[in-house]
């Protein structure tokens, strides 16, 4: 899993990781930092739920402990205010476009969204809440909706992902609906890359 954030000034990344140095085999199973990572933190809403960060991966997962399986949810996250010039945490301060190239996979055959009782994956471009389950706004990439198809989405969301909910896209929190190749993956990894232009507000992903 590798994560990059490029702003269009020469050739170097505001931000890399490409989870190669593990923080640890064993998963964190309680706030704070990812087993002993400096620079990934863990939010999560109860037992069960954590994260980990080893063999090119990090895994959050709602299956951590001997304890039964409950609703919640889990949140890896980097402080953006840390990314190196020119990168500025206000997206439309930044003077020149901003891209995301990142990996991400879900394990259910068909993820119903983000709501109790149903599984949604989310990838936050920039959000302000290192709760964003049901807290914060921000901008994210999403994959989970009622029906059999399961387009990936980027998404404009006001007081967390949960009020994503379920609904069918296209809704009201959907900037972009993929109608061509970023439909249905099932538990297949992806590879993304989100661009935003600030001078226009415009944002593409492919």
């Amino acid at each position: 899993m590798d994560i990059y954030l490029h702003i269009s000034r020469g050739s170097d990344y505001s931000f890399s990781d490409n989870f190669n140095a593990s923080t640890g085999a064993a998963y964190t199973a309680a706030a704070g930092p990812i087993g002993s990572s400096t620079t990934w933190s863990l939010s999560r809403s109860g037992v069960d739920w954590g994260g980990k960060i080893d063999v090119g991966v990090m895994d959050l997962s709602n299956d951590v402990s001997a304890s039964a399986n409950v609703n919640g949810w889990t949140f890896g996250y980097t402080p953006t205010a840390s990314f190196t010039a020119p990168y500025t945490t206000t997206l439309n301060a930044n003077t020149s476009t901003v891209t995301w190239y990142f990996n991400m996979q879900q394990i259910r055959a068909n993820p119903a969204g983000f709501t109790a009782g149903s599984y949604g994956v989310a990838f936050v471009l920039g959000g302000t809440s290192t709760t964003a389950n049901n807290t914060g706004d921000g901008y994210a990439v999403v994959l989970g909706n009622t029906g059999a198809v399961d387009p990936v989405r980027l998404v404009k969301y006001t007081g967390g992902l949960i009020t994503l909910g379920t609904t069918l896209p296209p809704t009201a929190n959907d900037l972009i609906v993929s109608n061509t190749g970023l439909t249905t993956f099932g538990t297949e990894y992806l590879s993304v890359k989100v661009t935003y232009v600030p001078s226009t507000n415009t944002w593409s992903f492919s």
